[in-house]
């Protein structure tokens, strides 16, 4: 009966205790969901603020017609099977393809694709602008 009354006296005690302590984690928790939260708005609006720079300093310094700034294999020479990364950089352009077809390939100041030519292989690189406009570089590598 004594452990009866020490249970009913500590109990109204114990309830707020636990009641606190899951508030607590409860606030935590969310604080951080929140600041989270902020931090990827933050880091978004920085990336398109300095896309948004990278877009002037384009204008600025290569004007406003599309060109193709790079385009370039490594290595230059694989053997059969082989991987090659094939390397650009375009400016002002709103669509770019390569022939024979690779996989990712889309418009960048720097970009890097990797292709598995089978045998000695020219690729094209062509970069178009909104107007309809082109320009195009071509490269080989050699499958020995």
């Amino acid at each position: 009966m004594a452990a009866t009354n020490v249970i009913r006296k500590v109990l109204p005690y114990s309830t707020l205790a636990v009641t606190v302590a899951a508030a607590y984690s409860g606030w935590i928790m969310y604080s951080r969901y929140r600041d989270a939260r902020a931090a990827e708005e933050r880091i978004e609006k920085e990336k398109k603020d300095r896309a948004i720079e990278q877009g002037r300093w384009v204008n600025d310094v290569l004007g406003d017609e599309v060109k193709i700034l790079s385009f370039a294999a490594d290595p230059g020479v694989v053997r059969p099977g082989g991987s090659v990364l094939l390397c650009y950089g375009v400016a002002n352009a709103s669509t770019v393809k390569m022939e024979p077809p690779v996989e990712g390939v889309r418009p960048a100041l720097t970009h890097c694709v990797e292709a598995f030519p089978r045998k000695t292989t020219s690729y094209t690189l062509t970069a178009g602008d909104k107007s309809g406009k082109t320009v195009s570089a071509s490269l080989t590598v050699a499958v020995r």
